[in-house]
């Protein structure tokens, strides 16, 4: 029995082979243990009857017992349908006997309704109450049977389980009473209540019981003794991972008095019987309307997934379940238990005789060549990351050891064996806040890029309202089903590696990079992801260079398939925001000016810093003329956090922007490429020189070498109308110089090499250059060091086809510079979705710091068709007005509104709330490079095609068949969609941004373009043969049945085009308990002219619901003293499930909006409605707020996110001094 207990606790995993036990015993041999009688005044239960049974058998019998029926009710809370199938209701006793701290929904209701148990050992059998069963020795000893008695007609029974989310989850706090009352509502004998979650164990609360024995409870005092007596009596503990000791203990009053009220319900007062009355919470059911054109088929085309059916039956294969190859070995990271610290031993020693065991490898096995580094990749500008840290633990989880084993659990086992040793432990950094008091900042580009237009102090000086506030949003895990996985093969000329990657690209350059071989060494190969949502953009590499490495060390076949555990504590996850602002306004709330500071948690690397795109979508939908932002980008002592869904775009412009007071020093950049840059407006001046009184015009220079030269002194030198092309320059030294008075204008500059250069001492001021082109440069070995820069003005200038690397910059300040008119590109970063969060909360706390309505003010201030962004992108489409109007009269927010009001006014208790959030998202595709093959067979006219994207999910294999099949005019099930691979993807760009769908079909739509023009002749030719009469005949002629296509699309602005939507939430509020029912939300998005809509309806409604995770169930806890990741499995980490999503769903496409900018008329959909979601959470403030104005708490507050139960209800100051009937 012992070994069947084992397997129920799942929750509570071993973590060594001495846990594992030798025997284990099919219980469907013992009959008893199955058996199931009813007798005259009770049940009794087997031991191994499952809880979906034991259900059955309640509702069966619940005519004989008036709690049957309840007790069938809160067991269907307990885990979900599959786990009550096969798990028994003894085994959820045995956990709470071994576990403290499991709150068993089972002992907590069958203790108050009297129910024992019969244990058997070798000496006999005896029956327990529950009370004594959780004090008895088990290790002998087994349950048997369990014996429910039946209640009589005057039992009143109640049970209550408060949790993270709607269903599937462990309770925060659980009760369940049990109270005898006659028909002149008098207590009759000695109640029952028992509180789980509360102590280390279930408590019942006696005292507050027996004052209530032969109470009348229409007596208002009987109430407020009870409340007294329970208020004392409960003592909530404090572990690491319950929900707040203030919480709980309200929670257990709360629920006390839900409980009070449901006795007395047909004598209490209206406005405070919604607390009596279980909320039943409807079906959810939906609305999805979307447009297409027939005439377009398939492109527009509604149709699932080409690959729903196998994903849907399991048939579908992912990274793991390819075959095992022979000699294969399984991988498990070792990981750190403490962050901020200095590693001072790994002690493997013990693992060497564990079962399983083949080796275990670390940075030192690394092959000379190779290097440490799994963020390598030319021209992205990655700091390094360890595959394997050395000297010093970030963070707790930090991968210190890779495991080799003969499978994948015992290396997951042997890896938690491997003991880590510490010293000079530090407390870590975990929060920004920490962050701010250690001034633990990361250096530019992070913490000092200003965003300043206008001039906001001044607009917010002389504006009739000033307001400030603050505002904050946590992370969140992002939650794939397929966990980072690779399988790596050593091949006889280098190694293939299957990954679980959004990047190819990075993958192959890790992996070459660690090994020290040549990248065409490296073959990487993906079919498909079980999810992503970012977090294998550029966390997935580190697994691949392992496994690689593992495959180098030993030649065989490596398979790694990360479990949660080490996934959640591993890698990073969204980056964590916080802003405070300053606002000037009018009094109808027309903003003026914003004057902000942003922070952000980036971990502990910088290299997927989210700030800046954070920064240029705080406008989200609103015109602003007046901005002053300072991003300040923090280090902690958490994983390096990444790409998560709603980050946007890859290749980033940035016009239009002033930077000012800029500090660098100590910073080496090198391997970064920089491309489609323009600088305009920029002023140089102010140098002093050797060379001077000199002008230069119409000259033209090429063919130079410059070699070994020594420049001092340069002054009044202007140099205009000069092209510059076929330079070598070479072995420069510059020093000690003063550059001022210097213009430079009218300049082409291209085909220019420089390296061996040393430039230290030097001062630049008054400097202007204007008018410069510059094309074709690479630059190389250039050392700088000491070098001053102030007081520049730089507009007018393009740069592109330049190449920088190999070049060190130190010591180097830089100040009062301002940039202009500059577009960058090339550049992948993160953060719309907290950016529109904050930017949602300040227009809130706005309107209601005036007593204005919400919505009214959002109008107010939204965009109009031709005014600039703060980015400098002027909308020349831009149609979020009309979206905000047709929403609002088609969801009829105004009669909703008053409905609303009416409902709040007559209830106390339960509350409603409505919000709606516009979205103005900006998607972009500057230096996404992608390749797509297509290639057609002759033998029967069949097409394969591989492209550059990867299959995460998001339909990309499906849209690009659709528009193959078009273009070619073929019919869908001619195509079939290969594996991506960096064979016939090098160099690509990853996968992600949205956008990635419409740059695939855009190169198939090229390719297919390009073949049918080489068989239009042919065509025409033979009149009208079919496609295989036609393929063939163009395969005897010798014409090439294979198209490959290149795109590098680029843009003048950071974005293409913006996608706008509009999104209107209701939702529902139990005061007491902080439970949440979204009630409806209605979503209108521009998708353009979807390329499928039903896949973008899908995407749509996945995005929000996404959301509605990370802004109500999803919480992230550390332990403050190592660091380590507390929730770091599905026990904990609470992502929405199936009763969280809005009951009432209703999703409609924009008809008849194609889009102008777009590829095909088409608009991303895959992250830009998830940051619509954040409307549920105004909806729950418009909640919270009607309940705060029932004790005269009308302040205004903020709502962070997550907004928990706990949150919630904690911001509806619920006061038991407030509990009456």
């Amino acid at each position: 029995m012992q070994a069947h207990r084992v397997k129920l606790t799942c929750i509570y995993k071993t973590s060594s082979p001495s846990d594992y036990f030798d025997i284990f015993i099919d219980l469907k041999g013992i009959s008893e243990l199955y058996e199931i009688q009813v007798s005259a005044a009770s049940v009794k239960v087997g031991a191994a009857v499952t809880l979906s049974n034991l259900i059955d058998l309640l509702l069966a019998n619940k005519s004989k017992s008036t709690n049957f029926e309840g007790l069938a009710d809160h067991i269907l809370k307990v885990a979900n349908v599959a786990i009550r199938n096969v798990g028994s209701w003894a085994g959820n006793l045995m956990l709470t006997h071994d576990h403290s701290d499991f709150p068993s929904d089972v002992f907590t209701v069958m203790a108050a309704a009297g129910a024992t148990v019969t244990i058997a050992n070798a000496r006999g059998s005896s029956s327990f109450s529950l009370w004594d069963f959780l004090d008895l020795e088990m290790s002998y000893s087994v349950i048997v049977s369990m014996t429910i008695p039946f209640s009589g007609p005057g039992n009143i029974f109640r049970s209550f389980k408060i949790m993270p989310r709607a269903q599937n989850a462990h309770a925060y706090v659980n009760a369940a009473f049990s109270m005898e009352v006659d028909p002149s509502y008098t207590v009759r004998g000695t109640p029952v209540l028992v509180f789980g979650g509360i102590e280390e164990y279930a408590v019942s609360a006696v005292r507050t019981a027996a004052s209530l024995q032969d109470k009348s409870l229409l007596d208002p005092n009987t109430l407020k003794s009870a409340l007294a007596a329970l208020q004392q009596e409960l003592i909530p503990d404090t572990p690491p991972m319950a929900a707040s000791v203030q919480y709980r203990k309200s929670l257990a009053l709360s629920l006390f008095y839900k409980y009070y009220l449901a006795c007395i319900v047909d004598e209490v007062s209206p406005r405070v019987k919604s607390a009596a009355v279980p909320y039943k919470r409807a079906i959810s059911q939906g609305v999805q309307t979307y447009s297409s054109l027939p005439s377009n088929y398939p492109i527009t085309q509604p149709m699932p997934k080409l690959s729903s059916a196998l994903q849907a039956s399991g048939e579908a294969q992912f990274t793991t379940d390819i075959p095992p190859y022979p000699q294969e070995l399984a991988a498990a990271f070792v990981i750190t238990t403490q962050g901020n610290a200095r590693i001072s031993s790994i002690n493997a020693d013990l693992i060497k005789t564990m079962p399983g065991y083949v080796s275990v490898i670390t940075a030192a096995d690394i092959p000379t060549g190779g290097q440490n580094n799994f963020m390598t990749l030319p021209g992205n500008g990655f700091f390094p990351e360890p595959v394997f840290a050395t000297d010093f633990s970030e963070y707790a989880g930090q991968a210190v050891a890779l495991v080799l084993a003969d499978t994948q659990e015992y290396a997951n086992v042997i890896a938690r064996a491997v003991v880590v040793g510490y010293q000079d432990v530090g407390k870590p950094i975990l929060t920004i806040q920490d962050a701010i008091a250690a001034r633990s900042f990361y250096p530019f580009p992070g913490s000092q890029q200003v965003l300043s237009v206008g001039d906001a102090p001044a607009a917010i000086a002389t504006s009739a309202h000033v307001i400030e506030g603050e505002i904050s949003c946590g992370t969140q895990y992002h939650f794939h089903m397929e966990t980072h996985t690779t399988v790596c093969l050593p091949e006889d000329q280098g190694y293939t590696v299957y990954s679980s990657t959004q990047w190819t690209d990075l993958t192959q350059s890790a992996v070459a990079t660690v090994l020290g071989i040549p990248v065409s060494s490296v073959d990487v190969r993906v079919k498909r992801l079980g999810g992503a949502y970012g977090a294998k953009i550029t966390r997935g590499h580190q697994a691949a260079a392992a496994c690689a490495l593992g495959a180098c060390l030993t030649r065989r076949p490596v398979r790694m398939h990360m479990d949660i555990d080490t996934n959640m504590q591993m890698v990073g996850k969204r980056f964590p925001f916080y802003a405070q602002f300053k606002v000037g306004c009018s009094s109808d709330g027309l903003i003026n000016g914003i004057q902000m500071t942003v922070y952000n948690d980036s971990g502990c690397s910088n290299n997927d810093n989210s700030i800046m795109l954070a920064v240029q979508s705080l406008d989200n939908a609103y015109y602003v003329p007046n901005w002053l932002v300072t991003p300040i980008s923090c280090k902690t002592n958490t994983c390096s956090n990444t790409f998560c869904r709603s980050p946007a775009i890859s290749g980033v412009a940035i016009s239009g922007v002033a930077i000012s007071g800029v500090a660098i020093s100590g910073v080496a950049i090198s391997g970064v490429a920089i491309s489609g840059v323009a600088i305009s407006g920029v002023a140089i001046s102010g140098v002093a020189t050797c060379i001077s009184g000199v002008a230069t015009s119409g000259v033209a220079i090429s063919g130079v070498a410059i070699s070994a030269v020594a420049i001092s002194a340069i002054s009044g030198v202007a140099i205009s109308g000069v092209a510059i092309s076929g330079v070598a320059i070479s072995g420069v030294a510059i020093s000690g110089v003063a550059i001022s008075g210097v213009a430079i204008s009218g300049v082409a500059i291209s085909g220019v090499a420089i390296s061996g250069v040393a430039i230290s001492g030097v001062a630049i001021s008054g400097v202007a250059i204007s008018g410069v082109a510059i094309s074709g440069v690479a630059i190389s070995g250039v050392a700088i060091s000491g070098v001053a820069i102030s007081g520049v003005a730089i507009s007018g200038v393009a740069i592109s086809g330049v190449a920088i690397s190999g070049v060190a910059i130190s010591g180097v300040a830089i100040s009062g510079v301002a940039i202009s008119g500059v577009a960058i590109s090339g550049v992948a970063i993160s953060g719309t979705l907290p950016g529109i969060f904050i930017m949602e909360s300040l227009v809130d706390y706005v309107a209601k710091s005036l007593g204005l309505d919400v919505e009214q003010v959002k109008r107010v201030n939204l965009y109009q068709l031709g005014q600039t962004t703060p980015i400098g992108i002027p909308l020349s489409y831009c149609n979020i007005r009309g979206l905000w109007d047709q929403l609002y009269s088609s969801a009829s927010v105004e009669r909703r509104k008053a409905d609303i009001l009416v409902f709040n006014q007559a209830n106390r208790w339960r509350k409603r709330g409505l919000s709606m959030v516009p979205l103005k998202f900006g998607l972009g595709w500057n230096n996404s490079p992608f390749t797509v093959l297509v290639s057609v067979y002759a033998t029967d006219g069949t097409v394969a095609v591989t492209h550059g994207g990867v299959e995460v999910g998001q339909g990309i294999d499906t849209k690009v068949a659709q528009v193959a099949a078009r273009t070619l005019g073929i019919p869908l099930d001619m195509i079939v969609i290969k594996p991506s691979n960096s064979l016939t993807n090098p160099n690509g760009a990853s996968t992600g941004g949205s956008t990635t769908s419409e740059l695939a079909c855009l190169g198939v739509l090229n390719a297919c373009t390009e073949l049918k023009s080489r068989l239009t002749p042919v065509q025409l030719a033979m009149g009208n043969p079919s496609w295989v009469e036609l393929v063939q005949k163009c395969y005897a002629a010798g014409i090439d049945l294979s198209s490959k296509q290149h795109t590098y699309l680029t843009t003048d602005y950071p974005f293409a085009y913006y996608a706008y939507g509009v999104t209107c939430a209701e939702t529902e509020v139990d005061v007491l308990t902080g439970e949440t029912q979204v009630l409806r939300v209605d979503i209108l998005y521009d998708c353009g002219e979807s390329i499928n809509p039903e896949i973008d309806v899908g995407q749509v409604e996945g995005a929000f619901v996404m959301g509605l995770g990370y802004w109500m169930t999803e919480r992230v806890v550390y332990d403050p003293s190592s660091g380590q990741l507390l929730t770091h499995n599905t026990w904990e980490y609470k992502p929405p499930s199936s009763q969280d999503i809005p009951i009432d769903f209703r999703v409609e496409l924009l008809k008849n909006a194609p889009n102008p900018l777009g590829i095909l008329r088409s608009k991303a959909c895959g992250e830009p409605p998830q940051c619509m979601s954040c409307s549920v959470l105004f909806a729950i403030k418009r909640a919270i707020e009607s309940a705060r104005a029932e004790i005269q708490q009308q302040q205004v507050f903020a709502l962070p996110g997550p907004a928990t139960v706990e949150a919630i209800q904690q911001a509806c100051m619920v006061d038991p001094s407030q509990f009456v009937f």
